[in-house]
């Protein structure tokens, strides 16, 4: 028995059983227009002129988040853009999927993390603050016991690296170091993170 006879018996069979409502029978357009309903309208935040700037620069690259968190790294100020999910998982669950944003604003101009005007940037005497920043975004857990910082500036390569304690998932705590090394050149940003097996702070 070929496909269209098996098709015309369920067709046959749900309307004699007074099952055809139960068939799902939508059509592409229908799950089209479903989708659209589901869809909320993205609103712009009620911010002050200079922080919608940050709104329109990262709308510009994909984030239409309205969760704004602010830092200040020295006469620099690095904001996160992210756009939260309706419900936040439990923490056992795992980090939310959050699309997010850092942007650093140096006076008028605003630039990502990964661009080549974080060169002065790295070399802030705030290069704790920004050891964090940089942490939480390689792990959602973030780091620990940051130490070991340095910071040059040599033939247009700036470099700021440390090592850090990204601990194992709770219960456990297991001391897992690494070394990050973040470095600027013409061509942008780049973040390079090494784990350092067997490593023990020194005192």
């Amino acid at each position: 028995m070929d496909s269209k006879h098996m098709m015309v018996l369920a067709l046959v069979f749900a309307m004699t059983t007074g099952c055809w409502d139960d068939l799902n029978l939508t059509s592409p357009e229908d799950e089209q227009s479903a989708d659209v309903e589901k869809a909320k309208p993205r609103v712009a935040p009620d911010w002050s002129d200079a922080d919608m700037q940050v709104w329109h620069f990262a709308k510009a690259k994909g984030i239409h988040g309205t969760d704004f968190m602010r830092r200040t790294v020295g006469q620099y100020e690095l904001m996160c853009v992210r756009d939260l999910p309706e419900e936040i998982p439990p923490i056992h669950a795992g980090p939310p999927d959050s699309p997010e944003l850092w942007v650093v604003r140096d006076g008028e101009s605003l630039f990502t993390l990964d661009d080549a005007k974080m060169a002065p940037v790295l070399m802030t005497d705030q290069a704790q603050a920004l050891a964090k920043i940089f942490a939480g975004e390689l792990s959602w857990m973030g780091a620990v016991n940051i130490h070991g910082i340095t910071q040059t500036q040599d033939d247009g390569v700036t470099t700021l690296s440390w090592i850090h304690d990204k601990q194992s998932y709770p219960p456990s705590r297991l001391s897992n170091w690494f070394k990050v090394v973040v470095t600027a050149t013409q061509d942008g940003t780049k973040v390079h993170s090494e784990r350092m097996k067997g490593y023990v702070r020194p005192e």
